[in-house]
């Protein structure tokens, strides 16, 4: 079932590992660091691990409620907002991995596994607010449709192996 209360409030998170991420970015230019700077690097990278495992744990609830839900109750209007509420989450995403692959391989290496997980993450809403986006655009799912039939009635093409000279 739809509920009206349903909001994808993975963006305020993205938005916060953000802040921290530059933060983490910021000391890691530095052309010579000290000391203090090397232990505020290793400290922020360690709590930013945390911060983006609790990002995965959260987007990995929210795809379960995603996948669970019963889309056909809801109007057109709702799945528009839905599919919107999910592509600023994805748009928010691509963005934080993209300044997150600024950094370098030694500070990257703390969060190989929950960044790989996130971009999966992201990939799979991507996914859902395209699935979401067509249906609400009956016309373009049934010219889809009407598309994969064509491919499937279609006789098989003249380079089939059968149908290559001297393959008998």
């Amino acid at each position: 079932m739809i509920t009206s209360d349903l909001t994808i409030d993975l963006i305020p998170s993205i938005s916060l590992i953000r802040e921290e991420t530059r933060g983490v970015i910021g000391y890691s230019r530095v052309q010579v660091p000290s000391v203090s700077d090397v232990l505020n690097i290793a400290y922020r990278t360690l709590k930013m691990r945390k911060k983006w495992q609790r990002l995965v744990t959260r987007q990995s609830a929210t795809l379960q409620m995603l996948m669970t839900m019963d889309f056909t109750k809801g109007g057109s209007s709702r799945l528009k907002e839905i599919a919107e509420s999910i592509e600023g989450a994805v748009t928010s995403g691509r963005e934080l991995l993209a300044e997150a692959n600024q950094l370098g391989a030694e500070i990257r290496f703390w969060w190989r596994s929950p960044l790989r997980q996130f971009a999966q993450q992201i990939e799979h809403f991507d996914s859902i607010a395209e699935s979401l986006r067509l249906e609400c655009e009956p016309e373009v799912t049934m010219l889809l449709a009407r598309a994969a039939s064509h491919i499937v009635a279609e006789p098989r093409s003249k380079s089939s192996p059968e149908n290559t000279p001297g393959a008998r």
